[in-house]
């Protein structure tokens, strides 16, 4: 498919595939397979880049978020420089102290990337992924894979 309102295509074997060996088969299945994962699986190093990107500044809010936290002694926020004795209520004004006082930049959460993206092809490819997941976990449920049932299970638990 070349854009979303275009219409899937079939892709058809070759007509003599079922007679080519078993190793002619799985070389064309092999094939198509890279092909679509290329395509709409593996996404580019744009936006790979972005992604790692979001995430470093999820893991930075996070970090900010721990440090307040640690502040927030009996009700109120302490600030933990050094010789400085400084206590507020709210959260907003210890964070403008720390602005003004003590020159920190304070990290906020971005309602919107810096370039657009291309958030179709993101879910797609989050389907897909998500669907090759699944289908391994019920072949793996019908063979009786223990191990390959609990490493998709790992999987699992780090995507909810």
């Amino acid at each position: 498919m070349e854009t979303l309102t275009s219409r899937p295509e079939k892709i058809k074997p070759p007509p003599l595939l079922m007679l080519a060996g078993r190793d002619r088969q799985h070389a064309w299945v092999k094939s198509q397979a890279l092909e679509v994962l290329e395509t709409y699986v593996k996404m580019k190093d744009e936006s790979h880049a972005m992604l790692s990107a979001s995430l470093q500044d999820v893991v930075a809010l996070e970090e900010q978020a721990r440090r307040f936290q640690n502040m927030l002694t009996g009700g109120k926020y302490e600030c933990d420089y050094l010789n400085c004795t400084k206590q507020y209520k709210y959260l907003g004004n210890i964070k403008k102290h720390l602005i003004k006082d003590h020159s920190e930049k304070m990290i906020e959460p971005s309602a919107t990337p810096d370039r657009p993206t291309d958030i179709p092809r993101q879910m797609s490819s989050l389907f897909i992924k998500y669907a090759l997941l699944l289908r391994d976990t019920t072949d793996a449920y019908k063979f009786g894979d223990g191990d390959r049932v609990f490493r998709n299970v790992k999987f699992y638990c780090v995507m909810y």
